[in-house]
């Protein structure tokens, strides 16, 4: 009550006629106030924001901005603790089996944050704990247990430590963090991801019109008037997207997302199956169309057998049902050095004795095999071959069937190649073709083989069997560090210890560069996975010397159990997503891959469209299109600007969406890639533009990635010089968050293409992290409204206070604004009564190719 006085009295003031009354409430009162009409404003934690937001369609009007010791912060964390003393917890994972406290079951900041932390971790709080505990608040409670050794580990909201250091109630040393993190800007202790701090919210019934005032007068405060400092805030801003704060709640099942229910595998036959059958049916003629086809072609090369047996360079003998030869030709008779009188007659395996060169045991059956199987085979294994008064030779053994005029076997043609002077070389070229010259594990083609021939036993003889793909963790570092050498010296150690941690029976290979492959063969999951740790732990226990360094290495293990119906590529494929979902969630860790797994099936999306920008670029498929930014203050005859837009077709020449292939480009740091082809592209056909239209200006969108390098800063110089492009002509456009994550080198970028002439705007204003504080720091000419609240300021006299307030800082500030999304001619008419200075949208154009612009000037038919 004395923290929000002063902001009821405030607002008494400011919008007479209204008592503002404060009304505590606590997680488990919150909805029946709501439903009683007891309140009609709502401030509360991102958690319970959103569970309302589900239940009890309440909506956000603002977000506050607090005071923390360590500074303002529109986002907050969780801090995930323990005693500094504390013998055995060192890391998230150490907890298992631990005693811990958090603050409330529904806490968002006291537990559910950290639960998604330790979740992560490989634990589930309800049932790898030894006990877990919840204080209430004040969060302090949950501090003090831990240091009084009645819980082994904690969690608390982010500022609540440094609270009480700065009152000199706790001292820094006295805790230890687990799973410490950096967020650039963000000065408090952290232990997990951050999410945004609390909003103002009204509910389904409140007075909208009262609404709008009231967030007037919030975003009029600034910092260190009395109500801001009596809340412990530094004002407010526009209400952020709490969409991070519904995706940690669904990924943990909590309210309003616990009674999402599964998909089963039912439920797929049941709605798929017209497919599945239609699937089985193709499958089984071309299975038929198969047979039918080889046994012609079969049929077809008895007819010639007799004219190869007299033409082929090899020894070739034929018997009869018994054995008998009865024919032998030249080859044959020149490896015997007898006549053919002397041959015929007798049992071939008496003249030609042959054995297995594996283990010396005689070929038998022979004839009686190749009239069981109706058809010709070779023998897999190396075969030696005697005769008397002579050498032994190496040969390469194939047998055939042999038929009379009624297609009966009457007997069978055996072919021998002599393979002797080749034997050696060919073991020598098998072994280079199918061990790592490096560590002389098995090489990646040799290790696909063996696992096409496990998933073949799995499948046939129901054994089990368990995929391993192992990348270090941390080896570019000793590359880069101390040369490849090192790093060839490290792999040759690391797989002497993969040898040792595996048994005899499995298979070990070296993929390629740091990446290792296992074959954990008749191997359930459960010992797949103490061997997957047993491993982790030896690699991440060596330390590596060279020279007067030393190095400590972890691996990462994406495990896959192994299917009879899985195919080599899939297994691979899978193995790799998951050993890239435990780098993404910590590294050395192992992951179990799983068919509806959501970050493997992220994964799998994602690839397929770096794949696809790939080959887009090969085939130049992209193309630029333009939307004008069209002025909308009185009397101006200023041009438009032209915003120019990527565009991607794909092979049958259809546009892709934007949002499909530019959220993959950010996410594996392809947009430096496309940032260039843009610029270059644009400047290339600078030329061809009207006079008109330069005079406007092109806009041309540059990525947070890119924005950060300082090579792409040299490259727009030169583009600039090299096409002789009018500086001034030029408006770069960049987004707030991302440029606040790269500041410094946002601030350099954009100061010294000032200094060339180009302008620059902010897009997107009003998502994210937005505050109205950074616009004071960036160099800015043009601010953009975000799209989101242009939508909704035709019926929603918020999202009007919003665009107001944006449009007035920004013209205080000395930027001329655009508002994005403009849809109808009712919005436009509104937004220049606002005194917004630009509009962009559908109601004033929809986006075009850019070399329409080549063909004619679009004032004439404007």
């Amino acid at each position: 009550m004395r923290q929000w006085t002063p902001t009821m009295e405030y607002l008494r003031i400011q919008i007479p006629g209204y008592e503002f009354e404060i009304v505590p409430v606590d997680n488990d009162t919150i909805e029946a106030a709501i439903d009683t009409g007891t309140i009609d404003f709502v401030l509360t934690n991102p958690g319970s924001y959103v569970r309302l937001e589900h239940d009890r369609d309440i909506y956000r009007i603002a977000t506050l901005i607090r005071r923390q010791p360590s500074g303002s912060q529109s986002q907050f964390g969780a801090v995930i603790f323990t005693r500094a003393d504390h013998p055995d917890i060192y890391e998230l994972e150490d907890l298992k089996g631990k005693t811990f406290i958090g603050i409330h079951p529904r806490g968002f900041g006291g537990w559910q944050m950290a639960w998604r932390e330790i979740r992560d971790a490989g634990i589930d709080p309800y049932s790898d704990f030894e006990e877990l505990l919840f204080s209430g608040f004040p969060q302090k409670r949950s501090i003090d247990a831990v240091l009084a050794g009645e819980a082994d580990a904690g969690t608390v909201r982010t500022d609540q430590i440094e609270r009480l250091i700065a009152k000199g109630t706790l001292s820094r040393e006295d805790l230890r963090i687990l799973n410490p993190q950096e967020v650039p800007g963000f000065n408090a202790l952290l232990s997990t991801r951050l999410y945004p701090e609390w909003p103002l919210a009204i509910t389904m019934n409140a007075d909208r019109e009262l609404a709008a005032k009231v967030l007037r007068a919030l975003l009029d405060l600034r910092e260190g008037d009395r109500e801001l400092v009596s809340a412990g805030i530094t004002g407010w801003t526009i209400p952020y997207d709490y969409g991070e704060v519904h995706e940690l709640l669904k990924t943990l099942g909590v309210a309003p997302y616990d009674d999402l229910g599964e998909i089963t595998l039912l439920d797929v036959m049941v709605y798929y199956w017209p497919w599945i059958v239609s699937l089985g049916l193709l499958m089984a003629l071309l299975l038929l169309f198969y047979n039918w086809r080889m046994t012609r072609l079969i049929h077809e090369s008895r007819d010639s057998l007799d004219n190869t047996l007299q033409s082929i360079g090899d020894a070739v003998i034929t018997t009869d049902r018994d054995g008998r030869i009865d024919f032998v030709n030249p080859a044959a008779i020149r490896l015997t050095g007898m006549a053919p009188e002397e041959i015929s007659g007798q049992f071939y395996y008496t003249l030609f004795r042959l054995t297995y060169e594996s283990n010396g045991e005689p070929v038998r059956n022979l004839v009686s095999a190749a009239l069981d199987k109706d058809e010709p085979y070779t023998l897999s294994e190396s075969v030696s071959l005697k005769i008397d008064g002579s050498e032994n030779y190496s040969v390469k053994l194939t047998v055939a069937p042999v038929h009379d005029g009624t297609r009966r076997g009457v007997g069978a043609v055996l072919v021998l190649h002599d393979v002797t002077d080749m034997q050696l070389m060919a073991r020598q070229l098998r072994y280079q073709a199918t061990h790592d010259p490096l560590t002389d594990l098995f090489n990646r083609r040799e290790f696909e083989q063996v696992l096409t021939q496990s998933i073949s036993r799995v499948g046939r003889y129901t054994e089990t069997a368990v995929l391993l793909y192992m990348d270090l963790d941390n080896f570019k570092v000793v590359n880069d560090t101390c040369g490849h050498a090192a790093g060839d010296e490290l792999l040759k150690e690391v797989a002497a210890i993969l040898k040792g941690r595996l048994r005899n029976s499995d298979v070990l290979a070296r993929l390629g560069g740091d990446e290792f492959g296992a074959i954990l063969v008749q191997c359930d999951l459960d010992a797949a996975t103490s061997i997957a740790d047993d491993i982790r732990d030896a690699v991440h226990g060596h330390r590596y010397y060279w020279g007067n360094q030393s190095f400590t290495i972890g691996v990462s293990i994406g495990m896959v159990p192994l299917e009879g119906d899985t195919d080599m590529i899939e297994a691979l494929r899978h193995a790799d997503a998951a050993c890239y979902v435990a780098k993404e969630h910590g590294r050395n860790r192992s992951h179990i891959y799983k068919a509806d797994d959501e970050h493997l099936i992220q994964r799998h999306g994602e690839m397929e469209w770096v794949q696809k920008l790939g080959d887009a670029f090969e085939e130049n498929r992209f193309e630029l299109f333009c939307q004008p930014i069209v002025p909308i203050v009185e009397n101006t005859d200023e041009p438009p600007h032209h915003e120019l837009l990527i565009r991607m077709r794909n092979q049958s020449g259809d546009l892709e969406p934007p949002a499909e292939f530019l959220g993959v480009a950010e996410r594996y740091n392809l947009m430096p890639t496309i940032d260039r082809w843009v610029i270059r592209t644009a400047f290339m056909n600078f030329e061809n533009l009207p006079d008109r239209v330069i005079e406007g200006g092109i806009n041309i969108n540059i990525s947070g990635q890119t924005i950060g390098d300082s090579l792409f800063h040299q490259f727009v110089f030169e583009q600039l010089d090299r096409y002789s492009i009018p500086a001034e002509a030029i408006c770069f456009e960049i987004t707030e968050t991302e440029t606040i994550g790269r500041f410094d080198s946002a601030i350099k970028f954009i100061t010294e293409l000032r200094k060339r002439g180009c302008r620059f705007g902010l897009d997107d204003f009003g998502t994210g992290v937005s505050t109205f504080s950074y616009l004071r720091t960036l160099p800015l000419d043009y601010l953009k409204i975000d799209g989101s609240f242009i939508r909704g300021v035709e019926h929603d006299e918020v999202m009007q206070a919003i665009v107001e307030s944006i449009n007035h800082v920004g013209h205080v500030l000395g930027l001329r604004t655009v508002a994005e999304f403009v849809e109808n001619e009712h919005v436009l008419a509104m937004l220049k009564d606002m005194g917004v200075d630009y509009a962009q949208g559908y109601a004033l154009s929809k986006p075009f190719p850019l070399k329409d612009l080549f063909k004619k000037s679009v004032f004439d038919d404007s």
